[in-house]
């Protein structure tokens, strides 16, 4: 397996799109530093360093998808892993191979955002404004989810033989994953009880009612698995560490969806029919 390790990190650090992918990320990061800094100046907000940190977090998704797909199935483009097969690698070093390689690349292309972040804020708004350990518990949160979503996309990329397929269908996940995410958090955003405000005719002045139940608000079992559900997929995750929230079962469901997609890709993977 260190051979197979080898040759992997080896064909990483000559791949184009890596390093296109740490541009963009860190371009990314550079403007939404610049742009923060624009509206703590302008609308005498206050932005501290750790929610500009990890702010552009949901971003890995589609860095992560993009990059596995075309990375892994550029394996069976090349005929490199009919290859490895032939000269003995087993399917299991194989797969447990690609997932360390995309795993580590995606961790350096989010190192890289983070570190340009840390840099500019560092600048803008001071150092941190809370315990760096606290930042750091949300750090890690960052890293077992960017570990998950690398495990969901090496499965689905050696599954699926064809990297143009592989690449869209990694592609289109992602953006499920992006509307379920908006959906779920929009229906847990929805308050209890609300109030309506009314303009009294004598002085012009505004007043509001008294707290009524919202009736899209959602509770009971339903609110339950709305909450489960946001709080388990991928986005959800990565919305957890931009709005820098953390549980301690967040990790605790990243593991699981490791297992979840390591374990049944790996059974697959096995028993696929590789040309």
């Amino acid at each position: 397996m260190s051979k197979l390790l080898s040759a992997g990190f080896a064909r990483l650090w000559k791949n184009k799109l890596f390093y296109c992918e740490i541009l963009i990320a860190c371009t990314l990061a550079a403007v939404a530093s610049c742009t923060q800094f624009r509206e703590m100046r302008e609308y005498n907000v206050t932005i501290t360093l750790e929610h500009s940190l990890f702010n552009c977090t949901p971003f890995i998704l589609f860095f992560a998808a993009a990059f596995i797909s075309l990375f892994t199935g550029s394996e069976y483009s090349d005929g490199t892993i009919r290859n490895k097969l032939i000269v003995g690698h087993t399917r299991a070093d194989m797969y447990l191979t690609e997932f360390i390689v995309n795993s580590v690349a995606t961790l350096i292309v989010y190192a890289a955002q983070l570190l340009l972040a840390f840099a500019l804020g560092l600048t803008m708004f001071g150092f941190f404004t809370i315990p760096v350990s606290e930042v750091l518990l949300q750090l890690l949160n960052a890293l077992f989810m960017i570990v998950a979503l690398s495990a969901l996309f090496t499965m689905l990329s050696l599954l699926i033989s064809s990297k143009s397929t592989s690449a869209v269908i990694c592609l289109l996940l992602v953006c499920a994953f992006f509307v379920a995410g908006m959906y779920l958090n929009s229906g847990l955003s929805e308050p209890e009880m609300y109030e309506e405000y009314y303009m009294l005719d004598s002085s012009g002045e505004l007043a509001k009612t008294e707290p009524m139940p919202n009736p899209r608000y959602i509770s009971g079992v339903k609110r339950q698995v709305y909450q489960f559900l946001f709080d388990f997929t991928p986005m959800g995750q990565a919305v957890h560490v931009a709005d820098y929230t953390f549980e301690w079962y967040y990790p605790l469901y990243s593991l699981i969806l490791i297992a979840i997609t390591t374990a049944p890709g790996l059974f697959l993977f096995r028993r696929k029919d590789i040309k």
